[in-house]
């Protein structure tokens, strides 16, 4: 019998930093486990066997501890994370999920016990930390770079091996934290070899292939030339500056033709640069947005020794995606015939100002997502999987699942796949004892998600509540008389009164469906132990709760425009603050969760923003009172404020200071809720 302890002896000649970190990883888990003890630490003998297959590893019982044989730096990190995972019982999202280890004297392993671990099914496989504006603010004990720490070892853990570090100038600070995990850096797909944007560079020349092909060409050189000798993924291609089509900064490119000629030019010159610097790289180019209708066209051409990186549309569904109105929805998995390798870009979370989710699980049912993953799998695209999990917390259930496909795939049907994964993950972090109820709770939250379209991808993440109340409140300011055509990938109505109705019965279901939600959510909680109830009104009923308050706030909405459009004004404002104030408890959500370690986890959630949807309400409240009882604003204030003999006397206009709009609010509140 072999008994590890809490502490571990390293014997070898490993001097990796990666591989180092991870053992310091081990011994903080191991005292998590295992309580001190007079017994003699245990050794953990590393030794390196090129024989074994890349990034593999195996592990056996000895005498006073354990061997482990692996032939590459990430093959040791990983076979210390098994440890930490299968031996000590610590999950991948131990962090992200509150997990707390039960002590135990030891842990006992048989004399007999090994492991070794098979090849992966995905090649290049990780996580695209993209939007992440809630790890901008968060710090762990007052360190901004800790939570950058965390999200790369749970990446680890969960056998991933390459990462786009984040967005923007800030990812510099954090690719030295990934590189000495031993993580390979991919690149983001609007920044070609990872190079700055040309305007940031040159902010007073235009971003013009034609005009300055010579300094793109300097700056990817550098670029290439800074980065040569590290692991690196290398993206080729070009978009605009930003996530957008090169053509609109530059329309001297006005067909199709002409623009896939030029991306292919643009292709075959970055692979040379790249070439020249490293004859074994590994490169990709994304067929993402635009760039997949050209190449569907047969108008770029890539070379067979660049992965090619279908894209699914943000929504988990591998089609095209939206650009504003425009949804063409063009299958974006590699044909039968498409030769070389493939890989695919895909969205656990995603960010378009429509009806997108980022700081709630994508609410599309998991069996259609797994059904859609083994499509891919089946159409060989297992040389590159990125996955944008932007700020991780809000969606460890998607990024667990996937975990799980890209170690092995998947052996049986989608929906037993699934139940398999639910039983696990819900026992795994909330506790045996509580995996009926949470299981429960997880298939609620997607039956009761609201579909705006006609396909299993159209499931309305919390922006559909949040920025169409925008639009339709600002059409109303500006021009109630026309309707709003940025609305019109959703309503190509003829007023925005009908775009009004028309959302305005989707608000409907969704405000009862989530309203039923929580009810249910909140039954089985009670069913839950304290800790686990606590996890569960963190994570599933959270996220709940902020649906329910939105959709009911965006209904509230739409009550106070049919109102405005019908001249009641009093009826308009109260069903602003109304909404407003739904707004204002779904932010109250948030903020109940930050305690501990996620003490201003949502200080910065500024993308979905439900603060400001508030503010807004705020700013039309204003808007309905000026059209209502302006210029002199004395009327509203004696309805709701004087006795109804005060009413009738008008010898003051009023009689002490205009109230604000909070407090006419609050006026008609006591009146109206009575």
């Amino acid at each position: 019998m072999v008994l590890l302890h809490s502490h571990v002896q390293i014997l070898g000649r490993i001097t990796s930093k990666a591989v180092q970190l991870a053992i310091n990883d081990l011994q903080r888990d191991l005292k998590k486990v295992i309580s001190d003890s007079d017994v003699s630490d245990f050794s953990l003998m590393l030794e390196k066997d090129s024989n074994l297959p890349r990034q593999t590893f195996s592990i056996k019982a000895e005498r006073n501890g354990l061997s482990m044989c692996a032939p590459d730096e990430l093959g040791f990190v990983y076979g210390i994370y098994h440890i930490s995972r299968e031996l000590l019982g610590i999950p991948d999202f131990w962090f992200w999920m509150d997990w707390k280890a039960k002590q135990h004297n030891y842990v006992e392993l048989p004399d007999n016990y090994q492991y070794t671990s098979g090849p992966f099914l995905v090649k290049n496989r990780g996580w695209f930390i993209n939007d992440e504006v809630l790890l901008m603010e968060w710090s762990i004990e007052n360190d901004r770079l800790q939570p950058w720490r965390m999200v790369f070892e749970t990446l680890l853990r969960c056998n991933g091996n390459m990462v786009i570090p984040g967005t923007g100038s800030d990812v510099n600070k954090h690719i030295p934290l990934a590189r000495e995990r031993g993580l390979v850096i991919a690149q983001h797909h609007s920044e070609p070899l990872g190079a700055p944007m040309f305007s940031s560079v040159y902010p007073h020349e235009a971003p013009s292939w034609s005009i300055n092909k010579d300094k793109f060409i300097s700056l990817w050189r550098a670029s290439v030339a800074s980065n040569k000798n590290s692991k690196t993924i290398w993206n080729l291609g070009f978009r605009g500056q930003g996530d957008r089509p090169f053509w609109l900064d530059d329309p001297a490119s006005s067909t199709d033709q002409a623009r896939g000629k030029l991306i292919s030019e643009i292709i075959k010159i970055q692979r040379e640069i790249v070439i020249q610097a490293n004859p074994h790289a590994t490169m990709c180019t994304y067929l993402y947005g635009e760039v997949i209708d050209l190449y569907a066209k047969g108008l770029i051409n890539i070379p067979r020794d660049v992965i090619k990186v279908w894209s699914d549309n943000g929504y988990g569904r591998m089609v095209a995606r939206r650009q504003n109105n425009t949804d063409t929805r063009i299958d974006s998995m590699p044909r039968s015939d498409d030769t070389g390798k493939q890989g695919i870009y895909y969205h656990v979370s995603f960010f378009d100002l429509q009806a997108a989710n980022h700081i709630t699980t994508l609410p599309n049912n998991p069996c259609d997502v797994v059904k859609e993953l083994t499509h891919v799998l089946g159409h060989k695209a297992t040389d590159y999987w990125i996955i944008n999990a932007s700020n991780i917390k809000p969606h460890t259930y998607y990024l667990d699942l996937i975990a799980d496909l890209w170690r092995k795939g998947i052996s049986e049907k989608p929906d037993a796949f699934v139940k398999h994964h639910d039983e696990r993950y819900s026992s795994t972090y909330y506790g045996k004892d509580n995996r009926q109820a949470v299981e429960e709770s997880i298939q609620a939250y997607f039956h009761y998600a609201v579909s705006f379209g006609p396909h299993w991808d159209n499931h309305a993440g919390e922006q559909f509540w949040n920025y169409i109340p925008r639009v339709l409140i600002s059409q109303f300011m500006h021009d109630s008389n026309s309707r709003s055509t940025e609305l019109d990938w959703m309503w190509k109505s003829a007023s925005l009164k009908e775009q009004v109705t028309s959302y305005k019965d989707l608000c409907k279901k969704g405000a009862a469906q989530y309203e039923t939600l929580v009810t249910f959510q909140n039954k089985r909680a009670l069913k839950m132990d304290k800790t686990a109830r606590r996890l569960f009104e963190d994570t599933l009923l959270l996220q709940s709760q902020v649906y329910a308050h939105c959709s009911r706030g965006a209904l509230l909405t739409c009550n106070s425009l049919a109102q405005g459009f019908k001249g009641m004004w009093q009826k308009a404002f109260y069903s602003a603050g109304l909404a407003r104030r739904e707004y204002i408890r779904a932010r109250e959500v948030l903020n109940k969760s930050e305690h501990g370690v996620w003490t201003n986890y949502f200080k910065n959630e500024c993308l979905t923003d439900i603060a400001q949807t508030a503010n807004v309400l705020s700013g039309f409240m204003s808007y309905v009172r000026n059209e209502g009882e302006g210029p002199y604003f004395y009327q509203w204030q004696r309805d709701f404020t004087y006795s109804k003999n005060e009413q009738k006397v008008l010898v003051l206009l009023i009689n002490h200071n205009h109230l604000t709009d909070d407090q006419l609010f609050r006026a008609m509140l006591t009146r109206w809720e009575e």
